[in-house]
Formats: structure tokens, C-alpha cells, sequence
């Protein structure tokens, strides 16, 4: 068992390792005192020989061997060697101390998760314990030679009580020359997962605690068998002890006192007795013993673990908590300290000298002088003329495109566009990645017609306002249109926001006040039709912002008519802002009779349909001419520009000439049978 001093120690005085020197048990006087008198009387006899034994001629013979083996033993490095040794050893030692198994924690855990109080469920726990003390005196007979002296086969383990005859049976039967020592522990678990089945561990969860409990007790086990079988490599130990005992021998021979008459180096002085040689031999030779020591701390030495009882106390513990305190504790009640906010434990006279006040900080008490601030007029940095920084500051959030987006942007990428829809147009496919889509035709039909404006002057037109259908967006967008289930609850709220604005504006119609003839009212109403997924209304505007609406819409919209068709316009919200309906209830005045005037807009809206159908019609013919001959979009552009034109033109004639009349066209109705009409 470990020799314990430490009560000897717990208080510093003077000379308080002295008390220490005079103990015998586990002290370096009763492993050394051996290997110290065989070195005392070599070192004796031989200066014997020499004094006395020798003739003239061989003590100058062994005078130089002397003065050889002096000059050379320093240079043995013995303290680096032996001191990494040492240090290797003793690390190794507090590791294996740390790995012996101890149940506290397997027993607390079996007496709290395996309930009941009948004799069966006392039978479990006690065996659940029994086999915790198996594992551990199996894995101590193997590793320790103190355990195998008391129980050197297993019928001592049965006569003892740890084992029964029936384990003892089972446990012959397997056959296994690696060691049985982790039997137990499979038994452990079997009867745990037993348990768990016949209800007397209530959870899985309580059953997963205990398992892994056994696993960290099997671990101690097995970490204990490495140790004893992985120890420190014999070449390093071989070389020390080689180191050690080769410098004693060279201490023997070299620190020989010679005839101080011949002036030999460090002999200036002839003694019998070599202390310091004495000394240094304890030292090297002790440190070497030590290692050798606690190399193996589940031996016999002084020093060394006692397993033996190690394995008495496991006996003792493990039936005592698993049986007789199993789920019981005193009785609870109020404790000394129930009604003080602040307890404070007692002191005796002797403790209260050692008395120490909370710890608040070093600097607690200490007293600062001149703890006025500084006014911060002095803490301000003047500007100096070499802090002021003329370089440039990258933006971090700037976005640079990237070389395949600058080469689709490109002259190359907008041309490659137009030969891929030119392709397109003539193989007949239509719609989006391959899939025909109404909604995407119609669009791109609409937007073909939208960016024509032709005048009503040509054979073609027989009214004399200006008809033009433009997107419902300012911007086109470049994004191809997908219809997904976004855009399909878009359609139905629109549906229900037409359905409500017709009967708004048939209510505000047929219940409009009469007025005189004399008093006109010539609002200007710009209607702007678009694919049923999405409407933009313009109210009432006047006759000069008119013509800047027409231009602000000619100049931000940047894109030629193949990329408009490439790029329908992405469905919008519909907007929140007043409709039509609202505006013409409340700004049309007329001397005519409602009905009347609802059959001349009528009028008005089939001539103005069937000049939307030769208008689509001119168009697709241009579309199929271009798609023959491959012409660029260029020219399309210019023929465009000069349509607008002419169309502002015939705009201004109009509005000057006094002309004016209320038009509402929607492209749906011309756009097919599939397509909703709008009143």
C-alpha cells in the first residue's frame, strides 16, 4: 500500500522534511542500502590494492588508467537520460492509478433504476453487484500478483463467495484463450435487459444509463490489462540501467585518491573516504531505483496499489448500497439553517485564527491617488495634415457581372438571341422550355401589336382617334414568363377585382346626373390592356400629359420587338390605386341619354376590334417576312420609331381639332375564343 506522509507535511516549518528522513518504510535507505554497501566495498578494496598490493611501476600504470576514466565520465549524459525516464515513469504511475475500477457509481445506479421489493428483484440487484465484483477480481488476478497469491484459481473465487458453482460451470465451459475476464459484464447485461422486459427498470432510457455505466467499468478493466501489457519500451530501460551502472563502475575507478606527491590533476589531497563520490552514487542510483519502483505500482513493493484492498471495499460497497440501503435515507425535515438568510458556520478557537475575510480583489484596498479626470479638451486629436488619407475605398457591395453575363450582354449575346427566336419562330414552337403555355402566347402576341402605333389615316383604320395598346408595365422585364401557383392566384384575384370594377362602372353609368348640353366635359382616358394575368388603369389625364406619358413610355423602354417577345413582362399585383370605373363615374358628364351613349361606345369598340384584327394580322405577316429573310432587328426598330412618329402627329391633329371621345379597347376580345371578353 502507498505510503502516505502527507499529514506530516500539511504545514511548512523549519526543517520539515527532516522528520521524513528517519522513516525505513518505503524509504530510499531500504531499496538502496544493498546496491550502496556493494559500491562502498569495491570502491574500498580497490584502494586497498593500491595502496598496499602494488609495486612502483604498476601504481603508475593504474595512476593513468585513474586519471583516463576521470577525464571521460562526465561525459556520460546520465541526468538527461535518467531524468526523462524518471519523468516518463512517474506519469505512466498516476495513470494507472486513475484506471482502477470503482462501482460507487454502478451501484448508485442499480440501486435507483431496478425497483421492486420482493424477493425476486432483491435477487437481481444483489447479482447485478456480484457480477460488477467479478469483473473486478478477474481483471486483479490477472494483472496483479498480490490478488493471484489470494485467489489463484477461480474455485478460490467460489469458496469465497464472489462466484457460484453454476457461473463456475458456464464459465469453464467457454472457450477462449484471449482471457474471460469480461464474462461478467456480459452477464451484467443480459440480466439488465431481463429486468427491463419484466418491468422492474421502468424506462429504456434507465436501462441505456446503466449499460453505459458498465461499459466505463468495463473500459477501467480493460485500459488496466493494457498497461500490464503495453509497458515502457524495454530498449529505453535497458539503456538506462546501462547508463547508471556503467557511470557507478566509472565512479569506482576514476575517483581513486592517488599519491598527491606526483601532481596528478584534482589530487592535491589524499583521503580514505570519497563523500562526494558517495553522494553522487545515492543520487543516480536512487533516482534509477525509484523508476524501477513504481514501473509496476500493482506489485508488492511499499509503494505499490493494494488491489487486495481495492477488492474488500468493492465487497462491502456494492452490497450495502444495491441491498441494504437500497432506495432508503433519513428522514427529511427543516435543517439548522431553515430561517437565516445568511448562514454562517461556526468557528473554534483554533480555526479562527485561520479565519480569511471574501476575497475582493487585490486592489480592493488600495488607495489612488489623484483620481480627478482630465478634461477632454486635451484627449482630442488634432488634424494633422499626414492623417488625412487621398486614396481610393474599394466599395464592398459594388457588383461586378460576371464574364458570362458581360458576354450575354453583349452585341454577340443580343444577336445570338435573335437568331434562337428566329429558329424558333420557323420550327412553330411556341411557349416557355418546351411546353406550349396560352398565357405566354397571347402575351407575346399582345406585345407585338402594343409596339405598333399605326395611324388612323391609312386604309386600314376608319377612326379618327388614336388606338394604341401598350404593356401594363412601364419596364418591360427581361424575365421569361412561367406560370406557377403564384401567378395562378394572381389570375383569380384579378378575376374577382374585373368582375367587381364592371359592375362599378355600370352602376356609375346608368345612375349619372343629367346635365346641359353647353357644359362639356373631354377627359382624356388612356385604357391599357394586357394579358389576364395583369392590369394597369390610367385615370384621367390632360391633353399635355398625355403626350409626356407617351414619351416617357417610347424612352424607357430600351428593347427591340424581338427581345419584347422574347421577354414577356412578369405579372404584377394588381394595383390599388383608383380604377377607370371610379374616374368615369365621376368626371363623364354628357347631355345624352345613358343608354344611347352605351350603344355608341359600343360602336366605337367593334370598329375599334376590327382594326385590332387587321393590325394583328399586318403584324404576323411582318413576322413570318422577317423570319424568311432574316432580317435584323434594327430595321424593325426604325420602322417602330418612325410608326410613333407619324402616330404623334396624327395624336397632336386630334387633340387640336377639338375631337374627342371616350375609348376603353381591351385586346382579350381579339385574341381568340379562349379568351375572356371585357365590357
Amino acid at each position: 500500500m502507498t505510503i502516505s506522509y502527507s499529514l506530516d507535511v500539511s504545514k511548512a516549518r523549519f526543517c520539515g522534511f527532516t522528520k521524513l528522513l528517519g522513516r525505513w518504510k518505503g524509504s530510499i535507505y531500504k531499496i538502496l542500502w544493498r546496491e550502496f554497501l556493494i559500491f562502498c566495498l569495491a570502491y574500498a578494496i580497490l584502494s586497498l590494492i593500491y595502496r598496499n598490493c602494488l609495486d612502483p611501476e604498476q601504481k603508475i600504470i593504474f595512476e593513468k588508467i585513474v586519471v583516463f576514466v576521470d577525464t571521460f565520465t562526465d561525459l556520460i549524459p546520465l541526468s538527461f537520460v535518467l531524468g526523462f525516464y524518471v519523468s516518463l515513469v512517474v506519469g505512466r504511475w498516476w495513470g494507472q492509478y486513475q484506471t482502477i475500477p470503482w462501482p460507487d457509481r454502478l451501484c448508485f445506479l442499480i440501486a435507483s433504476y431496478v425497483h421492486g421489493s420482493d424477493e425476486r428483484s432483491r435477487k437481481i440487484r444483489r447479482t447485478l453487484g456480484r457480477y460488477a465484483i467479478l469483473a473486478q477480481a478477474l481483471t486483479f488476478q490477472a494483472v496483479s500478483t498480490s490478488v493471484k497469491r489470494r485467489f489463484p484459481t477461480p474455485q478460490h473465487l467460489v469458496a469465497a463467495g464472489i462466484m457460484t458453482k453454476e457461473e463456475l460451470s458456464v464459465y469453464d465451459k467457454i472457450s477462449f484463450v484471449y482471457g474471460k475476464w469480461w464474462l461478467p459484464c456480459h452477464w451484467f447485461s443480459a440480466l439488465a435487459t431481463r429486468s427491463r422486459k419484466e418491468g422492474r427498470i421502468k424506462d429504456s432510457v434507465l436501462l441505456n444509463g446503466l449499460l453505459r455505466e458498465l461499459l466505463d467499468y468495463r473500459n477501467s478493466c480493460a485500459i488496466m490489462f493494457g498497461y500490464d501489457w503495453i509497458s515502457v519500451p524495454l530498449v529505453y530501460t535497458q539503456v538506462v540501467t546501462i547508463a547508471t551502472y556503467m557511470y557507478c563502475i566509472a565512479l569506482i575507478i576514476g575517483r581513486q585518491y592517488l599519491d598527491p606527491s606526483k601532481g596528478y590533476p584534482k589530487n592535491d589531497i589524499d583521503l580514505y573516504i570519497p563523500f562526494f563520490t558517495l553522494l553522487q552514487f545515492f543520487f543516480y542510483v536512487g533516482w534509477l531505483k525509484v523508476a524501477e519502483m513504481i514501473l509496476n505500482p500493482y506489485g508488492e513493493d511499499d509503494d505499490d496499489f493494494e488491489l487486495n484492498w481495492c477488492l474488500d471495499r468493492t465487497v462491502h460497497l456494492v452490497y450495502l448500497v444495491v441491498d441494504s440501503h437500497q432506495l432508503k435515507h433519513p428522514k427529511v425535515s427543516k435543517d439548522f439553517f431553515w430561517d437565516e438568510m445568511e448562514p454562517i458556520l461556526p468557528q473554534t478557537r483554533h480555526s479562527a485564527k485561520f479565519f480569511v475575510h471574501p476575497q475582493l480583489g487585490s486592489a480592493f484596498d488600495l488607495e489612488v491617488e489623484e483620481a480627478e479626470y482630465i478634461p477632454m479638451d486635451e484627449l482630442f486629436e488634432q488634424d494633422v495634415e499626414e492623417n488625412v488619407y487621398n486614396g481610393s475605398v474599394k466599395r464592398g457591395n459594388e457588383y461586378r457581372p460576371s464574364l458570362i453575363r458581360r458576354l450575354i450582354s453583349s452585341g454577340f449575346g443580343q444577336s445570338r438571341r435573335r437568331r434562337t427566336y428566329r429558329r424558333e419562330n420557323s420550327s412553330g414552337s411556341s411557349g416557355a422550355q418546351g411546353i406550349s403555355n396560352p398565357a405566354f402566347e397571347s402575351n407575346n402576341e399582345k406585345n407585338v401589336v402594343s409596339n405598333r402605333k399605326v395611324p388612323l389615316g391609312t386604309p386600314t383604320s376608319s377612326l379618327n382617334n388614336t388606338i394604341a395598346t401598350t404593356p401594363s408595365h412601364g419596364r418591360t422585364s427581361s424575365a421569361s414568363f412561367r406560370p406557377n401557383s403564384l401567378t395562378l392566384q394572381k389570375c383569380q384575384t384579378y378575376d374577382l377585382h374585373e368582375a367587381e370594377r364592371k359592375t362599378q362602372r355600370l352602376h356609375a353609368v346608368n345612375s349619372a346626373p343629367e346635365r346641359s348640353t353647353d357644359v362639356r366635359a373631354t377627359p382624356v382616358i388612356k385604357s391599357f390592356s394586357s394579358p389576364p394575368v395583369n392590369t394597369v388603369e390610367k385615370s384621367e389625364l390632360s391633353t399635355e400629359e398625355l403626350f409626356s406619358e407617351d414619351d416617357c413610355l417610347e424612352e424607357d423602354s430600351n428593347q427591340t420587338e424581338t427581345d419584347t417577345i422574347l421577354m414577356p413582362p412578369i405579372p404584377e399585383e394588381t394595383s390599388k390605386a383608383s380604377s377607370v370605373a371610379g374616374v368615369e363615374g365621376e368626371n363623364i358628364t354628357t347631355n345624352e341619354n345613358p343608354l344611347k351613349r352605351l350603344e355608341d361606345v359600343q360602336h366605337l369598340m367593334n370598329e375599334a376590334n376590327k382594326v385590332l384584327k387587321e393590325l394583328k394580322f399586318s403584324t404576323t405577316s411582318e413576322q413570318r417576312q422577317e423570319s424568311n429573310h432574316h432580317e435584323s432587328c434594327c430595321s424593325a426598330k426604325e420602322e417602330s420609331s418612325d410608326e410613333n412618329d407619324d402616330l404623334k402627329d396624327i395624336k397632336s391633329e386630334n387633340i387640336k381639332s377639338g375631337d374627342t371621345t371616350i375609348i376603353e379597347i381591351d385586346v382579350n376580345k381579339v385574341q381568340g375564343p379562349n379568351v375572356s371578353s371585357k365590357e
